[in-house]
């Protein structure tokens, strides 16, 4: 019974590129070119998306 198909190791994968920008975003100055709450509200949204993305794939381990 394998349940890990390309979907779900492709949704990992995405969630933690959504996670690593999410900390690029807030925690570093890589993106010092936007302007501060901007920075942080994409953040925020990339963090969400992440635990969105996260939990489809808690979702599709559990059936």
């Amino acid at each position: 019974m394998n349940k890990f198909n390309i979907k779900i190791v492709w949704s990992l994968f995405m969630t933690l590129a959504f996670l690593g920008m999410f900390y690029l975003l807030v925690f570093t100055g890589f993106f010092a070119n936007l302007v501060d709450p901007i920075r942080l509200g994409l953040g925020i949204v990339f963090l969400l998306y992440a635990f969105f993305r996260a939990w489809q794939v808690f979702n599709m381990l559990k059936n």
